[in-house]
């Protein structure tokens, strides 16, 4: 069984309030797509996507370290909001999915394929490394009615304990 990591558990419990909780699909809503597969060409992933859910405030990670996990209680592609991603960093060890993810630069292409065979491009327009504790979570998960993509996932070295201690977030919009 793997082990979830800890900071996203603390994360995701901080921002699972009403207002971001999944909305029941309205009419527009029903028609935006499911992110399917990730790109991210800079740093050599191509990753299948897969929807996580939430299970008693403790966001469940994704099957595998090479597969990305969307949180669906975010928006959909196509949609004004704000999609949001997360995958793992280091496992056992190794490096996983997202590794590299604190390489990319302002300017850097990312792209996403729904689950309507289209292809939804998004321009990186930050990228941060925090303390976990000190996670600015409305800035990284604010929508302000643009496409947004959001990927977060673990940075830095693991603690005694083998917990990581800090977070990379990378915020691009959709071009």
């Amino acid at each position: 069984m793997m082990r979830r990591p800890l900071w996203l558990v603390v994360l995701l419990a901080a921002i699972v309030v009403p207002s971001a909780a999944a909305q029941p699909a309205t009419p527009d809503t029903a028609k935006r797509a499911t992110p399917v597969e990730l790109g991210i060409d800079r740093i050599g992933v191509l990753a299948r996507c897969e929807r996580v859910e939430i299970d008693r405030g403790v966001m469940q990670p994704p099957t595998n370290l090479a597969v990305a996990g969307w949180y669906g209680g975010f928006d959909r592609l196509g949609g004004s909001g704000n999609v949001v991603l997360t995958g793992y960093y280091y496992w056992s060890g190794l490096p996983a999915l997202l590794y590299d993810l604190a390489l990319l630069t302002q300017g850097d292409s990312i792209t996403l394929v729904g689950d309507d065979e289209q292809n939804y491009d998004y321009l990186v327009e930050s990228v941060t490394t925090h303390e976990k504790s000190d996670v600015p979570i409305n800035d990284i998960l604010r929508s302000d009615r643009r496409e947004m993509l959001t990927i977060i996932t673990d940075a830095g070295n693991a603690d005694a304990l083998g917990e990581f201690t800090r977070a990379t977030i990378v915020r691009a919009e959709r071009v």
